[in-house]
């Protein structure tokens, strides 16, 4: 054995097997960016980080070393492929398993967590929860999550500004101008419904439409007539009774109407909608 596979195997040894970095944190450390740790972990079967209850990846300090060691490597001409192959001959034995006969104790989820700091108030533990929750996750998977935490008890008025904040970042990330068709977004009143509506509209604002905001009250002749100006020739309406949807319909016979209930329907109903419309 050189004196390099001897150091190497040295580091690796004494480094810490505790899966305590989210992949956010090994991007900061080593530059590397989440889609090449997993390319190499898909392709080279390396890192392979262990997996929290919602699927999130956790890497130890092992992992940490080896990534660096890894770049030196690749910075002196080795290929990545070889590289690995040679961390994996050095990597120590995963050490024995006992039997561990003390109750389990309950992991919480990130979004437990972060419903957790919003109950008590703490904002900004909740923006490291919420960067934890939406680490890897689709724009439609947090604008779900965000429709679950809307309909949680317990939030005060700062904590369903925080939620709406991230409602409003998502909308715009969406483009809800860019769209072909044009879609309006109808509530029943321009508070409570907000937050499902931002959702609504980011996500059929990613699926190619334009959105309609801000968002007209359905009991506003002057929303309804800026809706029959805009040339919507299509509505959704949010958690409107069925009353007033009825009412709509009959005062814009011309727009196609999908009544959508965010405390049952899910999201990705929309989507599907809309992208049928469209086929």
């Amino acid at each position: 054995m050189t004196d390099t596979d001897e150091s190497l195997r040295t580091m690796l040894a004494r480094s810490g097997t505790a899966p305590d970095y989210t992949m956010r944190v090994l991007q900061n450390e080593t530059g590397i960016p989440p889609e090449t740790l997993r390319s190499w972990e898909n392709r080279h079967g390396f890192p392979s980080p262990a997996r929290t209850p919602g699927n999130q990846r956790r890497y130890t300090e092992r992992d940490l070393v080896a990534i660096r060691w890894l770049l030196e490597q690749t910075k002196h001409g080795r290929g990545i492929s070889n590289a690995i192959e040679i961390l994996k001959r050095h990597l120590p034995d995963p050490p024995p398993v006992t039997p561990n006969t003390s109750p389990a104790k309950p992991v919480e989820s990130p979004l437990s967590r972060l419903t957790g700091a919003l109950r008590q108030g703490d904002l900004a533990a909740a923006q490291t929860r919420w960067d934890d929750l939406v680490l890897g996750l689709s724009p439609l998977a947090i604008g779900d999550a965000l429709l679950r935490l809307h309909l949680t008890s317990g939030l005060d008025e700062r904590a369903r500004a925080f939620l709406l904040r991230k409602a409003t970042v998502l909308l715009d990330d969406a483009g809800p101008d860019t769209g072909d068709s044009l879609v309006a977004i109808i509530t029943p009143d321009a508070s409570g419904a907000l937050l499902p509506a931002t959702v609504a509209a980011a996500a059929l604002a990613r699926s190619g439409q334009r959105v309609l905001t801000p968002f007209p009250v359905i009991t506003s002749l002057t929303g309804i007539g800026a809706i029959r100006a805009s040339g919507a020739r299509e509505a959704v309406l949010i958690d409107i009774v069925d009353r007033d949807a009825d009412s709509f319909r009959a005062i814009l016979p011309e727009i196609r109407i999908l009544h959508w209930r965010p405390s049952t329907d899910p999201l990705d109903t929309l989507v599907r909608h809309f992208s049928a419309s469209l086929g």
